[in-house]
């Protein structure tokens, strides 16, 4: 699992034809998810689909601090 995270790296390369696109954006997801010190983690199910769920720390100062 961890693999689909790196760069230009499908899950499924069997699919490159029908579905388009470089393998760059669950790489740059985990960047930005890590440079904000979440977290980003992946439940998959073959043949039926995957589910992302990311975690940052949000601290209520800073969801204050927006809302002004």
């Amino acid at each position: 699992m961890d693999s689909i995270f790196e760069m230009y790296n499908r899950g499924n390369q069997s699919q490159s034809n029908k579905f388009e696109g470089t393998g760059l954006g669950l790489a740059i997801t985990k960047k930005m998810v890590d440079s904000l010190g979440g977290e980003i983690e992946v439940q998959s199910i073959l043949g039926e689909g995957s589910e992302f769920e990311i975690k940052l720390p949000i601290s209520l100062e800073m969801k204050d601090a927006e809302s002004v």
